[in-house]
């Protein structure tokens, strides 16, 4: 599957996922009109000294969707082989959808994106350089001087008419795969992009990740572990207060039959009333059914592949822990699944 791109087709549904929407740097307000009697200044206080890196954690802790992590916080992402520190000063949210995922940094003068996905090509890169893009429906970027190269990295800054820069770059990774990295911040404080970005690759370790096939005997154990099942796993919540109630649900099922189909089923619900009676509701499906595959296997993990009608594929996690099986680091029930 061709994503042209991450960026247009993804990225700002994952970053709203992050929380990362509402942090990004906003051009400050136009300032009032001066008065004839200019107010007078205030006491000018000194900068507080800034505070030492904190010490990084020294066991890396597996991203799952939805987390946050503090600065000094030593992170990792198995299926793509990357670990990192999450740097002084910053703190980080991360999403997952359909094999991408999206790492976010933030703190007041600076956002950090770090995307992950396989299937990229350098030329497809060297386009997306070289032409605009919008992110989500507020932001629309365009390249600014060109694209640069310094030796297996590619890096290009934009623009945005608001006065958000953004500086884009490429790390070349042995797994077969670039981390991208977009850097944003107020364009009066965009000499910052540089060396933030390169603090935050300095803390990168790539290894080559869950990408080699493993042998024929541990392959025949994770499908004979998944053949025949359905994977299950639902959640939600109810809050109250005297303005009314809210309830939230999700559900979500995978079954994977021995013949090599599967159908993927999940629902997610919303619901909230008020003491008036009025109310509202709504309820999201998502939907699809193809074939199965196992593109890597080791002892404890394994990358589920759902390939459906239309050629488009989804990437899952797969780990076995003393708790049971995750997915994508989420806990679900293996069932035997009565369609199969």
């Amino acid at each position: 599957m061709k994503t042209y791109w991450l960026v247009a087709l993804g990225l700002a549904a994952l970053m709203t996922a992050c929380g990362t929407t509402d942090n990004l740097p906003v051009p400050p307000s136009p300032a009032p009109p001066p008065t004839s009697t200019p107010p007078a200044s205030p006491p000018t206080t000194p900068m507080p000294p800034v505070a030492p890196p904190n010490p990084p954690s020294t066991t890396a802790t597996e991203l799952q969707n939805g987390a946050q992590h503090a600065a000094g916080s030593r992170v990792k992402s198995t299926y793509f082989g990357v670990e990192f520190t999450v740097p002084n000063g910053f703190t980080a949210g991360f999403a997952e959808q359909n094999g991408v995922q999206l790492l976010a940094l933030n703190r007041p003068e600076v956002t950090i994106l770090m995307v992950l996905q396989h299937g990229i090509e350098r030329a497809e890169y060297q386009q997306l350089l070289s032409q605009p893009f919008a992110l989500g429906s507020q932001l629309n970027f365009q390249p600014i001087g060109g694209t640069v190269q310094n030796g297996d990295v590619l890096s290009a800054p934009f623009g945005d008419v608001s006065g958000i820069s953004l500086l884009f770059q490429t790390i070349p990774n042995a797994s077969g795969f670039s981390p991208i990295l977009l850097g944003f911040s107020r364009v009066e404080q965009k000499a910052l992009l540089e060396p933030s970005l390169s603090a935050f690759k300095n803390s990168l370790r790539l290894t080559k990740g869950l990408t080699t096939s493993g042998s024929t005997a541990l392959r025949t154990q994770w499908q004979n572990l998944l053949a025949g099942r359905a994977l299950v796993t639902s959640g939600g919540s109810f809050d109250q207060s005297g303005n009314g109630t809210g309830s939230t649900s999700n559900d979500t099922r995978l079954r994977l039959c021995s013949t090599g189909e599967f159908e993927f089923t999940r629902t997610s619900s919303i619901s909230i009333n008020v003491p008036n009676g009025a109310g509202l509701s709504s309820i999201d499906k998502d939907q699809s059914v193809g074939r199965w595959s196992l593109e890597s296997v080791s002892t404890n993990a394994s990358i589920l592949v759902l390939t459906d009608g239309l050629g488009l594929q989804r990437r899952l996690l797969l780990q076995v822990s003393q708790s049971g099986l995750l997915v994508n680091g989420v806990p679900f029930r293996a069932n035997t699944s009565s369609n199969c």
